[in-house]
C-alpha cells in the first residue's frame, strides 16, 4: 500500500541488501540501486510479468508451506508482517512473508521466491539453481552462495530470529530451504550500511528534500 512504499522511500531494504554491499566493496554506486533506494520507479501499479507473477503466487506457496508443516508441527501459525525499522540503524528496514510458529520448534520467518523464468521446473532443482545445497540428510540449505543470501540473513538480524525457511514455488509446488543466521556476516552487512549510507544515500536523501 501507499505508506509501505512511503516508509521505504530512502532507506535500505532486504531487497537491496545485496546490491548495497556490493556497492561498497566496488566502491561504485550504481545510479539505478539510488533510483531504487528512493522509491523513483513506482511498482505500485506495475504489470511487468515476473512481478506480476510473484505476487499472485505468493498466497499459494504460503498456503503449501503451511500445509506441509500442519502434519509436522503442533498448533502451528503463520503471521503477515509488515515493514519493520532496525532501531540500530533506522535508515535499514525489511518485511518477511511470513512469521512461523509453533509449539514444539518456536519461531523462523518465511521467505517466498516465485522466479518467473523457471516456473515450469522442479523447485528443489530450482533452488539449488539458485545457490541452496543439499545436505547429508538430503535436505536443502542456504549457503552464502545463495542469491538471496544476504536478504534472508539481513532479515533474521533485523528480527532477531536465527532460523528462516526459503520457500521457492513453481507450478509444480514449493522446495524448502532452512537458513541458520550468521552474526559475523550480519555485523559486516550492517558495517557496510554505515558506509554507503553515509557516502552515498544520506546526501541524495537531503538533495531530494
Amino acid at each position: 500500500n501507499a505508506t509501505w512504499f512511503k516508509l521505504r522511500k530512502g532507506r535500505i531494504t532486504a531487497s537491496n541488501f545485496f546490491k548495497v554491499c556490493r556497492a561498497v566493496d566496488n566502491l561504485k554506486c550504481p545510479p539505478s540501486l539510488m533510483k531504487s533506494l528512493l522509491g523513483e520507479y513506482d511498482l505500485s501499479h506495475s504489470e511487468v510479468p515476473s512481478l506480476e507473477w510473484g505476487k499472485r503466487k505468493e498466497k499459494a506457496a504460503l498456503d503449501l508451506y503451511i500445509r506441509v508443516n500442519r502434519h509436522k508441527h503442533k498448533g502451528c501459525m503463520l503471521e503477515k508482517k509488515g515493514l519493520r525499522i532496525y532501531t540500530r540503524l533506522p535508515y535499514v528496514g525489511c518485511s518477511v512473508d511470513g512469521l512461523f510458529s509453533c509449539k514444539c520448534h518456536g519461531e523462523n520467518l518465511v521467505e517466498v521466491k516465485c522466479p518467473f523464468a523457471d516456473k515450469n521446473l522442479n523447485p528443489k532443482e530450482v533452488a539449488i539453481k539458485k545457490g541452496c545445497v543439499l545436505d547429508s540428510s538430503g535436505e536443502l540449505q542456504v549457503t552464502d552462495k545463495c542469491e538471496y543470501y544476504h536478504q534472508i540473513q539481513g532479515q533474521m538480524g533485523i528480527y532477531g530470529i536465527h532460523k528462516s525457511d526459503l520457500v521457492v514455488f513453481t507450478k509444480k509446488g514449493i522446495a524448502v530451504a532452512s537458513a541458520t543466521f550468521d552474526p559475523l556476516f550480519f555485523e559486516r552487512m550492517c558495517n557496510k550500511f554505515q558506509l554507503f549510507f553515509l557516502n552515498h544515500l544520506a546526501n541524495a536523501i537531503i538533495s531530494c528534500q
